[in-house]
């Protein structure tokens, strides 16, 4: 983990707004090459985010889940892993 991290997800966290539960049941699927900004307005609006993406930051993966696409796979790869084939 690098130095910043630490700072980066304390920051991260604070963003939700009072009341806003991490533990919903309304999970919403994000998928793009890089999900990171839509993931953090769906804790916003209280949805708990699952993310495929090809940027896969420790501190992302520490409020939401998150799967890797490599970039080489490019957007079939992230359609085949959203699929679940």
């Amino acid at each position: 983990m690098f130095a910043g991290a630490p700072a980066m997800l304390e920051m991260s966290t604070s963003v939700m707004p009072k009341g806003v539960e991490h533990n919903t049941t309304e999970t919403v699927l994000i998928v793009g090459a890089s999900t990171r900004a839509v993931a953090f307005s769906a804790l916003r609006a209280g949805l708990k985010p699952r993310c495929l993406d090809h940027f896969v930051d420790r501190d992302f993966m520490a409020i939401c889940t998150v799967d890797r696409v490599e970039a080489q796979e490019g957007v079939a790869g992230l359609e085949r892993l959203a699929l679940g084939s």
